[in-house]
């Protein structure tokens, strides 16, 4: 998921640059808000799904992609507890860290955050809905699990057609290399995704039980009112 610097032509990277700042400024304002409301248990819950997202995305696995790599993601386990833009915001400052010793490039860094946020996002936020609606049992450590891969395989999705997209000159091509360029990502990347998938299952109750704040970020039960 990681593209280096180079991977893309420069308009590409401007572009990616100009669809992601935006939610990432609104990331920033979303945090605040929330750091005011919340009080200091939110940081403390978005460092900890920060963390989780820079440890899974840090390992670095190649694959016969150029400029690229596989790797578990940890922003499904992310987007089933904090809004879209936070996840955002937070796989920018991640991708951030990385870049720093290599792991990606700088000027790739608005398409590989687009690829680490928007999918996984997404999905989780809706699945969330589904989850929180059901008791807990068999199903719905299944419907996490699913969730937690079909997440992270979206990342490479997101990768594919970016790379496809740069190299290729007619829809035709794009089409055939966004195929192409996903099913070479598979053999490495389909086994990583589970991981994904057991950490959406295992880490995501775990969390909701620590943090009570998430109890009320969730609509689960309300926070009694401190008096």
């Amino acid at each position: 998921m990681h593209l280096a610097d180079g991977t893309l032509p420069p308009l590409h990277c401007a572009i990616y640059f100009a669809i992601v700042i935006p939610i990432v400024l609104y990331g920033i304002v979303k945090l605040r808000e929330n750091i005011r409301k919340y009080g200091t248990e939110y940081v403390k819950l978005f460092l900890l799904l920060m963390a989780i997202v820079f440890v899974l995305s840090g390992w670095h696995i190649p694959v016969p992609v150029a400029g690229s790599c596989s790797h578990p993601c940890g922003t499904p386990l992310a987007g089933l507890i904090l809004s879209i833009p936070e996840i955002f915001l937070m796989s920018f400052c991640v991708l951030i860290l990385q870049a720093l010793y290599g792991h990606g490039g700088f000027t790739t860094l608005g398409a590989n955050t687009l690829s680490l946020a928007l999918i996984p996002a997404v999905l989780s936020y809706f699945v969330r809905r589904i989850v929180l609606r059901m008791d807990k049992g068999p199903a719905r450590s299944a419907i996490l699990f699913i969730s937690g891969v079909v997440g992270d395989l979206g990342v490479y999705l997101t990768t594919s057609i970016e790379l496809a997209l740069a190299w290729g000159h007619t829809i035709t091509k794009i089409l055939q290399l966004i195929g192409t360029i996903f099913m070479l990502y598979m053999p490495v990347q389909f086994p990583i995704s589970l991981i994904d998938g057991i950490v959406n299952m295992k880490l995501f109750d775990y969390i909701v039980n620590r943090f009570d704040i998430t109890k009320e970020i969730l609509h689960i039960v309300p926070i009694q009112q401190k008096t």
